[in-house]
């Protein structure tokens, strides 16, 4: 899987595109009866981020809407599902303002002596919350 992204500049700085492309070389069963073709399957993404806590996203999927199958494997004798047909996905996404990047230090950082995802009046001391 290969991802792209790029945050528009200046008045435009909320928003931000993004791409991603996912190859498969061929696959086979295991009895060698069924082979499948390699494929490639191209993704994009717009985001908006409206405020601190609120980022809003529009991913389209299989963006050329190509049929390919997704080498699954299984006890039961089954195997190779198709994968899914264009898509749009919508997201919105909230993160509370005590978690929010601004008030974290960095990863095993802490501030006020707490974890950067720990939420106030609450300390992290060896993974359990005091």
């Amino acid at each position: 899987m290969w991802r792209a992204g790029y945050t528009l500049p200046g008045d435009w700085d909320k928003f931000s595109l993004g791409g991603g492309v996912n190859l498969q070389s061929h696959t086979v069963d295991y009895t060698r009866s069924f082979n499948v073709a390699g494929f490639a399957i191209w993704n994009a993404r717009l985001a908006w981020q409206a405020t601190p806590q609120v980022a809003l996203s529009v991913n389209l999927n299989n963006v050329f809407d190509k049929h390919y199958v997704i080498p699954a494997y299984n006890d039961t004798g089954g195997n190779n599902y198709f994968g899914d047909p264009r898509n749009v996905q919508f997201t919105l996404k909230y993160t509370p303002k005590w978690s929010t990047p601004s008030s974290r230090i960095g990863i095993g950082g802490s501030r006020e002596g707490r974890s950067p995802a720990t939420p106030p009046g609450m300390r992290v001391r060896t993974g359990r919350f005091e």
